[in-house]
């Protein structure tokens, strides 16, 4: 009953709570006008405020979906050094200054996992970030250790520590020590237990070593192969190329949208290569050469976005264009990132052939 009226209230107030933030954006921009700047701080407060409590929300959700046994582990083979890319990327804009460095030590040999990398990243992105709150000077380093069968992800700061007689409180549900930085940096309190339970769904564990003035080490053991789940087994191989034609390679998760692009493509100047992770879809393009990619934003557990990202940003990869086909409405970005070409699904086949045509300069 509880998991239940947490998942309700939770989608209950994230509709709200995202027209607050876009109209306090809108107003902030300008829209409708200039603000005074009292008006402007006013503003900021509200917008401030409505994303505290939309970081809430989704805390609250995910540890309603957890108990309610409704979070589902989507393990994909990753690299870690790729992982320690995409947080070093999302997470300096958190640097206050030039007090504190972000430091990301690259495992001594290539190591890969199977795991569910969102789910992992999800807990990193809370250590590192926390880390940054509480450490006013030295740095933050994190760190991947192999140990046997299992990976060590250690986040250690050089912050204002934690004593022992709260080292346990803190991975409790809204529990937080009262500190000197606490009127400063906020917090919903559920981050760390969220952790625990994202680390236990994953095999693994989380634990802490710190002590007052002397920083803290929080770190997260996990299997270097996650269990599959429900039987299943990785797609380790990219399916097979469909006959003739110039290759375009789809990367899309679902099988029976797959099936619909093979329809798409049949009887046409392409044919499809299918790739149903990133993983399949970088061993794909290292046997064929595309002339095109079809790119979901929506794939299990998987940062498309980086991924996007990295291809743009490749010497070798940046002229293949790349049209978006997903659910996310997120033109903006997907331009920025480079995208050629962006569609929500569902597309037509004369929508798709005309701008996989156009693309590939076909006439």
């Amino acid at each position: 009953m509880k998991s239940r009226f947490l998942s309700n209230m939770s989608h209950e107030f994230r509709t709200p709570l995202s027209s607050i933030r876009a109209l306090a954006r809108l107003l902030v921009e300008r829209a409708d006008g200039e603000l005074t700047s009292e008006q402007e701080k006013q503003v900021l407060f509200i917008l401030k405020s409505a994303e505290g409590l939309a970081e809430l929300v989704d805390d609250l959700l995910d540890l309603a979906k957890i108990e309610a046994g409704k979070v589902d582990i989507r393990p994909i083979k990753f690299d870690v050094a790729e992982l320690f890319s995409a947080l070093r990327g999302m997470l300096r804009p958190l640097l206050a200054g030039a007090r504190v460095e972000l430091i990301f030590d690259e495992p001594a040999v290539p190591l890969h996992m199977y795991s569910d990398e969102a789910k992992l990243s999800q807990i990193l992105r809370n250590f590192i970030s926390n880390a940054l709150k509480f450490t006013e000077a030295g740095h933050v380093r994190v760190s991947a250790t192999l140990q046997g069968n299992l990976v060590r992800f250690a986040v250690e700061d050089t912050g204002i520590g934690i004593d022992e007689a709260y080292q346990q409180e803190i991975f409790e549900e809204f529990s937080q020590v009262e500190n000197r930085l606490q009127q400063r940096v906020k917090g919903t309190g559920l981050g760390l237990p969220l952790c625990r339970k994202l680390a236990a769904l994953l095999g693994g564990s989380v634990s802490l070593r710190s002590a007052p003035g002397q920083g803290s080490t929080f770190s997260v053991t996990l299997p270097l192969q996650c269990e599959q789940r429900h039987g299943e087994a990785p797609d380790l191989e990219p399916e097979a190329a469909d006959g003739d034609g110039l290759p375009v390679l789809i990367v899309e998760d679902d099988r029976s949208t797959l099936m619909l692009y093979r329809s798409f493509l049949r009887n046409t100047p392409f044919r499809a290569v299918c790739a149903r992770s990133l993983w399949e879809a970088e061993q794909a393009w290292a046997g064929e050469k595309p002339v095109a990619v079809i790119l979901d934003l929506c794939l299990q557990g998987e940062d498309s976005w980086r991924w996007l990202s990295q291809a743009k940003g490749s010497e070798q990869r940046k002229h293949v264009p790349v049209l978006i086909v997903s659910e996310i409405s997120d033109r903006q970005k997907a331009f920025s990132l480079g995208a050629d070409a962006y569609f929500n699904k569902p597309i037509l086949r004369e929508e798709l052939l005309a701008q996989l045509k156009a693309a590939c300069h076909l006439s």
